[in-house]
């Protein structure tokens, strides 16, 4: 059963992260805070293909922002796909490039209209898309995180 809190935006704070059950799980996440209309308002977009609790948790450290809301998915495909959907529908300006997919796989991106939308085929015969750090390390506020030991 999927847990409602998961829904809502959650205060970005390691103790309340550190006691949830999701670990070692690919999933998106949005950063954030909510505004005085009790709208979510979205400052960073980004996902893991491993583990989102350890990425949350080097993103309430840093403290930049107050919230945050979070997906799970059995597989990195389908956490590929949902940071593709809040790239989309949020369009940050803090990171105007398109996620890739992980690194290895090429995942086509499944809102349709995006360049990104192509067929495996497709895309080899347009152009190799180049992968330069690993996309589950990177908020989507343009800095890089590091690496997990």
């Amino acid at each position: 059963m999927v847990n409602p809190e998961w829904y809502k935006p959650q205060p970005l704070k390691a103790e309340w992260i550190a006691e949830r059950p999701w670990s070692e799980m690919p999933g998106a996440f949005a950063l954030g805070k909510t505004n005085s209309r009790g709208v979510f308002e979205v400052g960073c977009l980004g996902r893991s293909d491993t583990d989102v609790r350890d990425i949350l948790l080097e993103c309430a450290e840093d403290g930049s922002f107050a919230e945050f809301r979070v997906w799970h998915y059995p597989t990195m495909r389908q956490a590929y796909e949902k940071e593709c959907r809040l790239w989309h529908y949020y369009a940050p300006s803090t990171h105007p490039e398109h996620p890739l997919p992980p690194e290895g796989e090429d995942y086509p991106c499944p809102v349709r209209g995006c360049p990104y939308h192509f067929t495996a085929l497709k895309r080899k015969k347009s152009r190799k898309i180049k992968q330069d750090t690993d996309s589950s390390m990177i908020c989507r506020k343009g800095r890089t995180r590091r690496k997990p030991a």
